[in-house]
Order: C-alpha cells, then structure tokens, then sequence
C-alpha cells in the first residue's frame, strides 16, 4: 500500500466519500460499479478477528496535563462505508468530542493484506476533510499479529518527518488480547501510542503519552469503550 503518486493536501466532503479516492489520487474517478471490486469478506480472518471495522464508537477520553486531571470528554468515532482501493478498503474514520461544532480528526484506514495501516490525516474543515498522506501509510496492526514482533520506518506528512518504531506486546484489556506499541520521533515533540485489540472484539481503547520540550507531559487514554452499531 502505497501513497507515493501524490504528496497534496486534498479536500473531500464527508458526504462524498466516494470521491475522496479519486481526489487523493489513489484510484480512478467512479465508473460503472466493479462487481469484482474488494470486499470485507476478501479481508484475511485473522484480520476482521483482531480489528473488525465498526461502524460507530463513543469512549471517554480522559488526561492529565503533568499531575494536573483534566474534565473527561465524551468521544463519538464514525466510521465511513468500505471504499474499494485495488485488493485494500479504504475507510474514512471521523472522531471528535460529542458536541455540536466540537473540532474534529479524520483518519483514513486502509485494510488489506499487509494489515491495517493510516493512509491520510487530517481535521474537519467547514464539513470537510483536510487530509494529508502518510508516506509510507503508517501500519497500525500487522494482519496477522503476534507478540514480539517490530516494525519501524520513517514517515512524510507535509512538511513533518516522522521516525516511528513498533512492537506488539501483551493486552491487559482483555483475555489473550494485544497491544500495538508505537513510538513516533517528530520534529518537535514525541508521541508513544498504545492501540489495543481483543480477539473477536477488534480495537479496545488506547492510550497516549505526548511529550515536548520545556514543556509538561499529556497522558491520554479512553475508558467506556461502546460499540453503537
């Protein structure tokens, strides 16, 4: 999976999805539907296992600035339909605080034989997504996930190099669960992420430690994790 055809900042509104391949450069525009186009039942068992899409998540997401507990947030996560993409699909992922106007993050997944990687980020702007590629797309879960095993590359989005290194270790979230590790090197700050999975439950809630110079520590992470749909 790789985004090296296109390196802009595209805009794609949230009510036409289907086009935001197009517009990426990923793919061609739509034409007539392809019934031979990638589907979920296509996806490795191991994978839809481990990290089955939802369609729609609310969490609590709760930090603490240095000692400091900030107000807990309550967190709504939509995801978009299966955009078929060669042998992956593409899903446009929207989460934000539960309220009306609240600031807003769109990541776009990519689901395919190598396993879940994020493809482009990007916030909400005016109802729609401004979303910048990660060159390579950054995997997030191998498709076939086993402790002890790494990964590390080095990552463009825009004007950001990213060094990001990851392993994936043992769950405390639920039984034989995993947790994929990952240390993020950017220029300004580093951000270690901790994404974690239950066998036959998918994605579990994460945690987060943002650090920068001069400056206090955020610690982040969700509890209350709610499957909507």
């Amino acid at each position: 999976m790789s985004l090296r055809r296109s390196s802009k900042r595209v805009l794609c509104g949230s009510s036409a999805a289907a086009l935001s391949l197009c517009v990426l450069g990923l793919s061609g525009c739509p034409r007539a539907v392809d019934r031979s186009a990638t589907t979920e039942q296509d996806l490795p068992a191991s994978l839809l296992s481990w990290a089955a899409p939802p369609r729609e998540l609310t969490f609590e997401r709760k930090r603490v600035v240095s000692d400091v507990g900030l107000p807990w947030e309550s967190v709504r996560q939509r995801w978009s339909e299966a955009l078929p993409a060669g042998d992956s699909l593409h899903y446009d992922v929207v989460t934000g605080v539960d309220e009306p106007d609240a600031p807003q993050v769109v990541q776009r997944f990519a689901y395919g034989q190598a396993g879940v990687a994020i493809i482009a980020e990007g916030p909400m702007v005016d109802g729609q997504a401004s979303l910048e590629p990660w060159l390579p797309p950054m995997l997030l879960l191998p498709v076939d996930p086993k402790v002890g095993a790494t990964w590390e590359d080095r990552h463009e989005h825009g004007s950001e190099v990213v060094k990001r290194t990851c392993e994936i270790l043992a769950s405390d979230q639920c039984s034989e669960g995993l947790v994929s590790v990952c240390d993020r090197e950017h220029p300004m700050f580093r951000l270690v992420t901790r994404d974690h999975f239950c066998p036959s439950e998918g994605w579990a809630g994460y945690e987060s430690l943002l650090v920068r110079e001069g400056e206090p520590s955020i610690r982040t992470w969700t509890e209350g994790l709610r499957r909507v749909l």
